[in-house]
């Protein structure tokens, strides 16, 4: 009379474990990683924005406007994890340099999501050259904060954050600005950007060169 009930102990012993095994393998529920509006207010604008910048030595013009923008979710899949990312690729032209100037949000690493925060890479490019790639942005806003891009010794750090600045006899407000130590998207020179609130980049400053493009004109779009 024991047998089935030792037969009967196993099945459910055997089903107890395939139920486990079955939400051992279900997919986990998926991770909604959004950028900062922080992080949009200075890097997101649409096409129709255009800035116009003038060389601190000879006086030259550059235009550069946006020809391109990515803005949406993009789901990434690995080691079990499933996220949903906001994408955001903003894609630019100098018509000065003749290069394109892609600024894009850099996407997380699936296995260090913990240690995710978001970052703004730079990348200078036209067809037949790619020159290079450095972060240029970085949340959050921490001054003295340092980030240190591949392929380089140099490093990207804020430096300094001002609620208003002026140049040009214009007033910025929230200015953030970073110093980029060997950047590769300026042939390893060093480079301080400044990012304005709602404008975007207002002076690229070239110390090994002791010039700045600054900006003089701009129209925004950012919907």
């Amino acid at each position: 009379m024991k047998t089935p009930y030792k037969l009967l102990a196993i099945a459910l012993l055997t089903l107890s474990l395939s139920c486990c095994k079955r939400d051992d393998d279900a997919p986990s529920e998926p991770i909604t990683l959004l950028a900062p509006q922080e992080v949009k207010d200075y890097v997101l604008f649409q096409p129709g924005t255009y800035w116009v910048y003038e060389n601190s030595i000879t006086q030259e013009l550059d235009s550069v406007y946006v020809y391109e923008t990515l803005n949406e979710i993009t789901r990434f899949e690995g080691d079990g994890q499933i996220v949903d990312f906001e994408q955001i690729i903003v894609n630019t032209f100098s018509e000065f340099e003749q290069y394109n100037h892609k600024y894009k949000l850099d996407a997380p690493v699936l296995e260090a999501l913990q240690f995710y925060n978001p970052r703004i890479k730079r990348v200078k490019t036209k067809p037949g050259d790619y020159v290079g790639e450095t972060i240029v942005l970085f949340h959050p806003y921490n001054v003295g904060d340092k980030r240190y891009p591949l392929g380089t010794n140099g490093y990207v750090e804020l430096i300094d954050f001002k609620l208003s600045f002026e140049l040009g006899g214009n007033i910025y407000q929230e200015v953030l600005i970073y110093k980029n130590v060997e950047d590769a998207s300026e042939g390893y020179k060093n480079v301080n950007y400044y990012f304005a609130k709602h404008i975007g980049l207002i002076k690229r400053e070239i110390i090994d060169n002791t010039e700045s493009w600054e900006l003089i004109r701009y129209n925004i779009v950012k919907e």
